[in-house]
């Protein structure tokens, strides 16, 4: 069981309010839920002038692998320059790389939405979130100056696929035959030229705002490597959230921006593989975001038929299609 985010000092928070935004005092405080690798708070602040504004306190957790002062430093420029670039990120404050205030690096953003995990509009929903996606992916070594971040290449991929399933499933039929249908596609992917990746680009790592995206948060892990990557994992976990009609309709939103993404089976089973062996941890941090699915048999089993439908476009090169949509009584659209 991951730690709770059991407090927030009150008075490391003023000083480094006093440290960065002088005049500023904090009138409330409230924990918010579904983060794997930080612990976040909301703040409302009251600032010199009288008005009040809300932010969001971002503390790496210090038993985490992200607790190093260059991670949360990293994280920090990588909102500076998206934020600059006008991808919808949280407007960075300021950053305690060194842990200064609260003994774990620190981060102050904007406040920008809350998570939206059940839409009211799926199409809408799905649509936002491709638009997001692929303008990361515009940003890339051509455009900016991305040396600080880390690469994903060739050989990270190599090294994943070869190395097989982990513990946890390594007697499990079907993450048997993923496997060995990566191995297999190794050497065969075409390679496209690397660009800004998020890198666990999910709807638990989106807010929103009256129905409509506003931000992308936690970039903890960005770096520069293959957008597919970002492509595979959110479809698998809008799979496991909404079943995969609703991943194929993204990646059709997707590609309206993009063109047309070449082997996509491929990324499919590399990121349909972690969250085969990942899916329960995947569901704590969705079940503090709202999540129904109580006992995970629905997404255990939606995950399943993600990567069973990977597997067969891998054998046979069948693209994913979004199924037509009618409209209902009620004016939803109804999936295929």
């Amino acid at each position: 069981m991951r730690p709770r985010n059991v407090g927030l000092n009150r008075l490391a928070l003023q000083a480094l309010l006093d440290a960065a935004r002088p005049g500023t005092s904090v009138v409330r405080t409230r924990k918010l839920g579904g983060g794997l690798s930080a612990l976040t708070d909301l703040v409302e602040l009251r600032l010199a002038d009288g008005t009040r504004e809300r932010v969001v306190l971002r503390k790496q957790r210090p038993e985490g692998r992200y607790g190093a002062p260059e991670v949360t430093q990293r994280e920090f420029r990588t909102l500076v320059t998206l934020h600059s670039a006008g991808v919808p990120v949280p407007e960075p404050l300021c950053v305690d790389a060194e842990g200064r205030f609260f003994g774990q690096p620190a981060l102050l953003t904007a406040y920008a939405g809350r998570p939206l995990i059940e839409p009211r509009q799926l199409s809408t929903w799905l649509s936002d979130l491709a638009t997001a996606l692929a303008a990361i992916h515009r940003i890339t070594p051509a455009t900016h100056d991305l040396s600080y971040l880390p690469s994903e290449g060739t050989d990270q991929i190599r090294v994943a696929v070869e190395s097989g399933p982990r513990p946890e499933i390594a007697s499990d039929e079907l993450a048997l035959e993923v496997s060995a249908a990566l191995r297999r596609g190794l050497g065969k992917v075409a390679a496209i030229g690397p660009t800004f990746i998020h890198r666990d680009y999910h709807p638990g790592n989106v807010v929103w705002r009256r129905g409509r995206l506003t931000a992308v948060v936690d970039w903890t892990k960005a770096q520069v490597g293959d957008p597919r990557i970002d492509v595979g994992q959110c479809r698998v976990e809008i799979a496991m959230l909404h079943g995969q009609d609703a991943a194929d309709e993204f990646l059709a939103a997707y590609e309206e921006d993009t063109g047309p993404v070449l082997d996509l089976w491929f990324f499919d089973l590399l990121r349909g593989l972690l969250a085969l062996t990942f899916w329960k941890e995947y569901l704590v941090g969705y079940a503090e975001l709202g999540m129904t699915d109580s006992t995970g048999k629905r997404a255990e089993s939606r995950t399943r038929e993600f990567l069973e439908r990977a597997l067969e476009r891998a054998s046979g090169g069948e693209r994913p299609t979004a199924k037509s949509q009618e409209p209902t009584a009620n004016g939803q659209q109804r999936r295929g």
